[in-house]
């Protein structure tokens, strides 16, 4: 599964279970995770792997833990 078919899954699924004003992905995140999700641009990813400690940051950007989960 590539990653672009998942978030249109994601999209498609959450459109039939959830009721929200927009479903986009920070949107969802905030309003079903209570979190605030990280965008990550192009400029800002590509500037990730320049070092590995910015580079170890961004699995953590991606990553939401959900309590009982």
């Amino acid at each position: 599964m590539t990653p672009g078919r998942l978030v249109c899954d994601l999209k498609i699924s959450s459109k039939e279970l959830v009721q929200c004003k927009s479903y986009d992905l920070t949107e969802l995140a905030r309003t079903l995770l209570h979190k605030q999700r990280l965008e990550l641009g192009p400029e800002r990813l590509q500037n990730m792997y320049r070092s590995v400690s910015t580079l170890g940051a961004f699995p953590r950007g991606l990553v939401f833990r959900v309590p009982g989960h």
